[in-house]
């Protein structure tokens, strides 16, 4: 995908053997990562092309408190996050994502007083799924060990990021299954599942993290009037059963819209309680 190149491998067996005619032999939840770096890499800020969605994002964040502390899930090169402002509203502002480099530009580019109120959460997979990238390109979960799967990823996630008073997920449920689609080819039946999947963990660990408040942000793609992830669906995913002792008053706002690079994204905002 870096060089417009893509090769097709009957099994990861038959990777494995023609990788090192290339000179290295990584995972595929390690390619991944290093494509999610080039990608940051390349636009490292895009504060100016952001500012009417990043105002957005910060109404629906609010006001913290002195003693309060925020999480934010999917921080990327933080462009869609006024810092300066949280760390006024919060008392810690803690920044979480795959990609280390991008949070410690995001955190270089504040004056000393913003940055002394943020941590840093670097190498968490939000998926909880990535190392299965491998083993599960060859044979995919039958629908009972895939739930079980991701119970165990969310819980591993709420146990290493802890509880805070908000957390704001942001737009980063549709990334989850970027890795998966640019290294499998597969039926749409484990697409369906895949992506429910990596919905619950994503929700999961939301509402586990959440003490106070949580805010779920998500841009969707449309289709011949078909949207993913559906905001109703999202929605009920909230209120369900597995979820409903966590989340209380879940909430789903109009839509907006955000200029990204090229292209017009649609965007809701679920905001909800803990009981």
């Amino acid at each position: 995908y870096a060089d417009g190149r893509v090769f097709l491998a009957c099994s990861k067996a038959c990777l494995d053997a023609h990788q090192p005619t290339h000179g290295s032999v990584t995972s595929a939840a390690e390619r991944a990562k290093q494509l999610l770096a080039r990608v940051n890499a390349l636009h490292p800020d895009s504060s100016g092309a952001f500012a009417p969605h990043r105002a957005r994002l910060m109404d629906l964040v609010g006001e913290g408190g002195a003693e309060r502390r925020l999480l934010v899930l999917g921080v990327g090169n933080a462009s869609d996050l006024d810092l300066p402002l949280l760390t006024e509203r919060f008392r810690e502002v803690h920044l979480v994502d795959l990609d280390g480099a991008a949070l410690e530009r995001a955190k270089a580019r504040q004056p000393e007083p913003v940055q002394a109120r943020l941590v840093l959460h670097p190498d968490v997979d939000l998926s909880g799924l990535l190392e299965r990238l491998d083993d599960w390109g060859d044979a995919f979960p039958e629908p009972r060990l895939l739930g079980a799967t991701a119970v165990a990823a969310a819980r591993a996630l709420v146990a290493r990021l802890g509880s805070f008073d908000v957390v704001l997920s942001t737009c980063v449920l549709s990334q989850l299954g970027l890795p998966f689609r640019r290294n499998w080819v597969a039926p749409a039946s484990t697409w369906a599942n895949l992506s429910a999947a990596l919905n619950a963990v994503h929700l999961a660990t939301l509402a586990g993290c959440t003490a106070r408040r949580g805010v779920l942000v998500f841009d969707v793609q449309e289709h011949d009037g078909v949207a993913t992830p559906d905001p109703e669906q999202v929605l009920a995913q909230l209120r369900s059963p597995g979820l409903a002792a966590l989340v209380a008053s879940p909430r789903l706002s109009a839509p907006w819209q955000w200029q990204l690079g090229s292209s017009l994204q649609k965007v809701y905002a679920i905001e909800f309680v803990r009981p």
